[in-house]
Formats: structure tokens, C-alpha cells, sequence
């Protein structure tokens, strides 16, 4: 299970990190962030986003499902086929969150 601060993947300007194993996970759970958008809360969400786990050496052939959760505010997202799986917080405001700040 991951459990992920997207606070962690920021630059000091509020930007991505965007080179080695760190921007690569950034890259994919922001996917992840990016492909709920404006998706309501407690609304499953089919992102088409590819599983990056390979077990047996072999790629995964599972796409991300997430929902949005309000309290505490939070993102859960699974792979249906290996059940890879994980939480992401604090995304709101960062670089990936789409919604309008109310």
C-alpha cells in the first residue's frame, strides 16, 4: 500500500520534480490526481491510467480505478488486476489539482 504526500513531489517553487525515480512517481500519481479532476466525491473513476507494477517481470495488464474522499479529504486508488493499491493526500492546490479554488 502506498501512502503518499504530494507535498512531497513539489519543488521549493510549488513545481514537480521531474527527473529520476522520484519524478517518475510523481509523474504517475499526479496522473492519477490529474485524471479525477473534477470527478465528485465518492464517484469511482475508471482513469485508463496503466498499472506500473510487473509482477513475475511481466507488466501488469490493469488500468488505476480511484474515488475521491471527502473527510479526510484523500484519494484512493487500486488496480483491480494485482491489487496494487494506495491513498495520496494533500494534492488539493498543488500543481496537479484542477479544481477551482473555492
Amino acid at each position: 500500500m502506498w501512502i503518499t504526500d504530494m507535498r512531497h513531489f513539489l519543488d521549493d517553487n510549488g513545481m514537480p520534480v521531474v527527473s529520476g525515480p522520484p519524478g517518475r512517481v510523481a509523474s504517475y500519481l499526479g496522473g492519477i490526481v490529474l485524471a479525477l479532476g473534477k470527478a465528485p466525491f465518492d464517484e469511482l473513476v475508471v482513469t485508463g491510467i496503466p498499472c506500473r507494477r510487473r509482477p513475475g517481470r511481466r507488466p501488469c495488464p490493469g488500468h488505476i480505478c480511484a474515488i475521491k474522499r471527502t473527510n479526510p479529504r484523500r484519494i484512493e486508488w487500486i488496480c483491480p488486476q494485482c491489487k496494487d493499491e494506495g491513498v495520496i493526500y494533500n494534492w488539493e492546490g498543488t500543481y496537479w489539482d484542477r479544481e477551482p479554488l473555492a
